[in-house]
């Protein structure tokens, strides 16, 4: 799978900005929560924590890559970086820019770890579900957002990226695999992507 570093140019610095003001003012989060932000990558929250704009009581990280989590660690001081999910329960997990890239049965498998992670009520906040294939969105967003296009650009250009598989989940579809544990609702976009749209699954 492709690497993300969110700290390469304005532009991806510009759109974690917007995510995380997204987020703070969609009202799912509490003060009183924990939050996991599960394929963290090399971090978006850092503009907040400099500015003691955290708008929730804990925050841990974890991605998959150790770089990536090296990197966290020296941003991110006094904040929990996560090896593995192991011993870990939160009241919510925040997913952004990972659903793409896990295909159905991974999917399924993940939100049935998540289920065991969250406290009672806890809730899965997936921020961008692509609506397209990846091509569709690439044109799609010439038009509608041309930063955006910009950034997926740039990554297309990439080998790593070329290579990495890009997947497409409908709302039925995670209906369907997350219909035991979670409750699924549609929310309005999180994400900056026009090309995609946010869901909230709710611990049962």
């Amino acid at each position: 799978m492709h690497r993300f570093k969110e700290d390469d140019n304005d532009i991806i610095k510009e759109i974690n900005q917007r995510i995380i003001l997204n987020l703070q003012n969609s009202g799912l989060i509490k003060k009183t929560d924990s939050v996991l932000d599960f394929g963290c990558g090399t971090g978006i929250w850092q503009e907040k924590i400099i500015k003691n704009e955290i708008f929730f009581n804990q925050l841990y990280l974890y991605d998959m890559y150790e770089e990536n989590r090296k990197i966290c660690r020296e941003k991110y001081d006094g904040y929990t970086i996560l090896d593995n999910l192991k011993e870990i329960n939160v009241d919510v997990i925040f997913i952004n820019s990972v659903i793409q890239y896990i295909e159905k049965k991974e999917l399924e498998e993940l939100l049935v770890d998540f289920y065991s992670k969250l406290n009672k009520d806890g809730s899965i906040i997936i921020s961008d579900i692509p609506l397209h294939s990846r091509v569709v969105e690439f044109c799609l967003n010439f038009f509608k957002d041309y930063k955006i296009f910009k950034l997926q650009a740039k990554h297309a250009t990439n080998l790593s990226y070329q290579k990495t598989n890009f997947y497409r989940h409908t709302l039925q579809d995670i209906d369907i695999i997350s219909k035991n544990y979670f409750e699924i609702s549609k929310f309005r976009n999180i994400d900056v992507n026009p090309s995609r749209f946010s869901i909230v699954l709710n611990k049962i």
